[in-house]
């Protein structure tokens, strides 16, 4: 019969000869490239041992829950993503599509227009990523898609874009400057939260509605030109702790309402708000203490 010591001895040898198998297991089953799959009914991803990962096909991706128990196929692998190519045909990036891919660097957009929509927090947290220059024919993009990606210096958005969604942009830290290209509608609640570099945000000479908070705690921003004629809509504490933004001009507006403008100016720095010579005196009936919610706002033309 063994002894105690002996078959402790015998067990603790069992456990280190088992260990040490585990290096060579692994490399049994190292990874085999391309990884391939399906990512929609018609689109397909692969992903190559360089980190590029290719998305091609016709139609729109999937939409991924995002939970602890993901279906996003390449969810293991989305470390090793370093870039991103989406090919022509492909009509939507899906929800979390890309989410926490924190090596991902670079993005190359369909060139013929067929990408029309991204989804909700589909690029959300690429810490590395230091481009978004969104491509011709997008038309909307989704909540959150692209909030906290704080290495991204610049940002171009599309002469066909409509919709800006709520947070879509936030916490883009590292831009200076945004322009609205005449084709968007709406910037959604938070959209621009968080830019604490942006100095400078013109155009929107199409935009209709700028939501709640849209641009809080955008610290350096301090000239806002807004050309739209159509703009009906300023989002409650929409320039929240902007504390270098004195004027907003939105001089070609004529559609503001009294309603639109509610608690708009609250807890801002604003002074005053440029408008068109013919609406100076209905706006300053607006911009008032009680409605907007900042002593002082000063309407001039």
């Amino acid at each position: 019969m063994q002894s105690l010591k002996t078959k402790i001895f015998t067990c603790l040898l069992s456990f280190v000869m088992a260990f040490s198998m585990l290096p060579a297991m692994g490399s049994a089953a190292a990874t085999k490239y391309p990884v391939e799959g399906k990512c929609g009914n018609n689109v397909n991803y692969s992903l190559a041992s360089d980190g590029t990962m290719t998305i091609s096909g016709t139609g729109p991706m999937y939409d991924f829950i995002y939970d602890t128990t993901t279906n996003i196929p390449w969810w293991n692998y989305r470390y090793e993503i370093r870039k991103l190519v989406i090919r022509n045909g492909v009509e939507r990036v899906g929800n979390f599509s890309f989410a926490l891919c924190t090596n991902l660097k670079t993005i190359t957009w369909p060139t013929n227009g067929s990408l029309k929509s991204i989804g909700k927090c589909a690029f959300a947290k690429n810490y590395s990523l230091t481009a978004v220059n969104l491509p011709t024919g997008l038309i909307s993009v989704g909540y959150e898609a692209f909030m906290d990606d704080s290495a991204v210096t610049e940002l171009t958005l599309p002469n066909t874009l409509v919709t800006i969604a709520y947070g879509a942009f936030a916490n883009l830290t590292n831009v200076t400057k945004v322009y609205l290209p005449a084709s968007v509608k709406t910037i959604g609640d938070f959209a621009f939260r968080g830019m604490k570099s942006m100095v400078k945000f013109t155009g929107g000479a199409g935009l209709e509605t700028i939501g709640v908070q849209a641009f809080e705690h955008c610290w350096k921003l301090s000239n806002f030109v807004i050309t739209s004629k159509k703009l009906k809509k300023i989002g409650k504490a929409a320039f929240l702790c902007d504390s270098k933004l004195k004027t907003i001009y939105i001089k070609n507006t004529t559609k503001l309402t009294k309603k639109g403008v509610k608690n708009s100016m609250y807890l801002s720095s604003v002074k005053k708000v440029k408008v068109k010579k013919s609406k100076v005196k209905k706006y300053k009936k607006f911009f008032t203490y009680r409605n907007c919610a900042k002593r002082g706002v000063k309407v001039k033309k």
